[in-house]
Order: structure tokens, then sequence, then C-alpha cells
């Protein structure tokens, strides 16, 4: 009688798992897109006016969306550049987030077939975040 038991609780337990792994959700207990964190919803907002200063053509919107250290050291190239804004605005639009922090961001676009990583900062609380690395 105990060799019954035994081999009745096995296949019980097996039973259970069987059911248990088989009717898990597809799309699993939460959804992605569900629980999007609040920063990096702030970060797409900051990209979306940041995508619109490149759109515009207008270097000094351009460098508004800049850091003050990224300003420094691309402002006086960006009129050289100016033709280059729209597609480079075209590659925000389709950006796919590598990490992002509280305070930082780094991004890969594409441009012409070869991908370049960017970068944006939250120089600190309350203030609007900036492109730094391009």
């Amino acid at each position: 009688m105990l060799i019954y038991l035994k081999y009745f609780v096995a296949g019980a337990a097996t039973a259970f798992l069987i059911t248990f792994t088989a009717n898990c959700s597809k799309d699993g207990p939460t959804k992605p897109k569900d629980n999007i964190d609040p920063k990096l919803e702030e970060i797409n907002e900051s990209v979306k006016d940041i995508i619109q200063a490149f759109k515009s053509g207008n270097v000094v919107q351009v460098q508004s969306a800049l850091t003050d250290k990224a300003a420094e050291r691309f402002g006086d190239k960006l009129e050289g550049v100016k033709e280059k804004f729209p597609g480079f605005a075209s590659a925000l639009e389709e950006k796919e987030l590598i990490i992002f922090t509280e305070f930082y961001a780094e991004y890969s676009i594409e441009i012409e077939g070869k991908k370049y990583i960017i970068a944006f900062s939250k120089p600190y609380e309350g203030s609007d975040w900036k492109l730094v690395k391009m």
C-alpha cells in the first residue's frame, strides 16, 4: 500500500507541474508597455522637443537643446552641418534605448546605415533633458 501511495503522490505532483507550466500566460504576468518608468516618459517628452529643434533647422534652437558643455564643444560647428539636421531628427525618432538612469540616458541611432551612440543628461532635478553626446 505504501508503494502505491508514493506513486500516487509522484503522479499528482507531475500532473500539477505540467498543468501549471502549460497554462501560463504568453504575455507573462505584466506587459512591458504597462510598466513604463515615469523617468523614461520624461526623457521621451524632452527628446520630442529636441527632435523639433533639429527639424526646425534653427541653430539657436539646437544649441538650446544641448548641455552647456556640448554647446561649448559643438556650438561653432553646428552652422556647417545645418543641412544634416533633418536626417539627425529622423534618426532620433527611431532611436533605441540602451540604458537610462535618473539623470543620464544612452540611445543607439542609425544614420545612413551606420550606428551611433548618443546621450542625454538632466543636469539637475527640475531641469530639462539635454543632448550631451552626439
